[in-house]
């Protein structure tokens, strides 16, 4: 709309050199000049309220997402705060890191889903062709007028903060450990007593490998459990 603006300005110039030349005005240069600039002002007006010269688009995606973190039966998104005060969403997919953000715009989380997926809604109006975007230099031909995003997520997901991430990791920091040293003690409190039952169990190694691999089994379920209690507690405890 620039292009034609300066076109009536390059009229209306010619149309006084002309006149300085000739002392004569060419009236109807002049008003269409004139109108051209009018006509070309208001479309400017009506382009940056009304999106005058483009089409209207609604951009509906959905893509599979992967946690950003895991820890014992748990998923996890996590959420920060991005320079300009919005939320962001940092999660996985394809293996790698990606993030969200929000800018502002209304974020949904849908509990209990099948699947993770992270849903986006864009309405915007673009200048869809060449003439459309010749016509509209100097103006935007891409504004996006409204966006949404929904994240759907399982059960066993949840969306933290990067400390609360934090807090949960911690309560697994000493798993391991701590099955070990259950399972050594159970181990050597049930040989002791399987032995004292029956002297040969000291020599049936098969037996011995089937009692350790029980022992492990129960143990480790324990010990997980204790620890699923526990942060679940905590997620209970942040409403997340």
């Amino acid at each position: 709309m620039y292009i034609l603006m300066a076109l009536g300005f390059f009229i209306l110039l010619f149309v006084a050199y002309r006149y300085y030349r000739t002392h004569s005005l060419r009236w109807v240069l002049m008003i269409f000049g004139v109108l051209l600039i009018a006509v070309d002002w208001y479309g400017i007006k009506q382009a940056q309220v009304h999106h005058f010269g483009m089409v209207k688009q609604e951009i509906n995606k959905s893509v599979a997402i992967q946690p950003k973190a895991t820890v014992s039966n748990f998923n996890f998104i996590t959420i920060s705060e991005a320079k300009n005060g919005s939320a962001q969403y940092h999660y996985m997919m394809h293996n790698k890191a990606y993030k969200t953000v929000t800018n502002g715009v209304p974020t949904r989380v849908v509990r209990n889903a099948p699947k993770a997926t992270l849903k986006s809604k864009q309405v915007a109006y673009n200048a869809t062709s060449f003439w459309r975007k010749l016509l509209l230099i100097g103006l935007p031909d891409n504004t996006l007028v409204d966006s949404k995003y929904t994240f759907s997520l399982p059960k066993t997901w949840h969306v933290v903060t990067s400390k609360q991430l934090k807090e949960v990791t911690a309560l697994t920091s000493d798993t391991q450990a701590k099955i070990n040293s259950e399972v050594t003690k159970e181990v050597k409190a049930q040989m002791a007593a399987k032995i004292k039952a029956n002297k040969k169990f000291a020599k049936d190694t098969d037996a011995q490998k089937a009692l350790q691999k029980q022992i492990i089994t129960k143990v480790t379920t324990e010990v997980n459990k204790e620890v699923n209690q526990a942060i679940t507690a905590k997620l209970d405890a942040w409403n997340v």
